[in-house]
């Protein structure tokens, strides 16, 4: 199990740790949608958060690379509904990034209301066209609502990364603190925001993110 559970009083701390890069696949996505469903029955707010040095590295080369398009549609198609889920959860999602997060792992934490992260030498990207894949309409959308116009057109074109400083300038993080902060300082505006009225939360979250959540879901099989 590399995707866990642990409430702490009304916020839900979903963490993953598959021991190397917290690869987005099948099982992974699984393993977080699970989490999610018992975190609604008792949470306020939910954070996600990676291991040690790194949040995700993004989708399974594996299957990315190794398996046959369908299967790779497949896994694009799972992965765009738990970013959807994300984007209309009516609990504020909180995003731990303890190190790297690239592609699916950028997008994750893109599509999270609040986003921290961890100082020192991580990255964060959009790959894709570095390594020869069209990014997928997810991509396209939670770029432009979260990133700045300059950042959206170097990070997505032309595959440059950000380092955690130049991250938040973009909009990818919205905070940066020392890596073993990162958990207490997402958990505690997590605590924050749980206490928000949820019906106001999630029509104002609604507002910002609905022409992403709309064009993502009219792409999802």
């Amino acid at each position: 199990m590399s995707a866990t559970l642990d409430m702490q009083g009304k916020v839900a701390v979903i963490r993953m740790d598959d021991g190397k890069v917290n690869a987005i696949n099948f099982d992974r996505l699984n393993e977080l949608n699970d989490a999610m469903d018992k975190a609604m029955d008792d949470a306020g707010a939910v954070v996600i958060a990676g291991r040690d040095g790194v949040f995700s590295g993004g989708f399974d080369l594996k299957i990315m690379r190794g398996a046959p398009l369908e299967e790779i549609n497949r896994l694009v198609n799972e992965g765009a509904k738990f970013l959807h889920r994300l984007l209309t959860s009516d609990r504020p999602i909180v995003g731990a990034s303890t190190g790297h997060g690239m592609a699916m792992g950028l997008f994750t934490l893109m599509a999270c209301d609040y986003r921290v992260g961890a100082q020192g030498a991580f990255q964060y990207g959009a790959n894709e066209t570095a390594i020869g894949m069209p990014l997928p309409v997810f991509g396209f959308e939670l770029a432009k609502i979260r990133m700045t116009p300059a950042a959206f057109a170097r990070s997505v074109a032309l595959s440059v990364p950000f380092n955690p400083d130049s991250a938040k300038d973009a909009g990818v993080l919205d905070e940066v603190v020392a890596p073993e902060k990162v958990l207490e300082v997402a958990i505690a505006h997590a605590e924050q925001f749980a206490a928000y009225p949820r019906e106001a939360f999630s029509f104002n979250k609604a507002g910002v993110n609905t022409g992403a959540v709309e064009t993502i879901a009219a792409n999802i099989v």
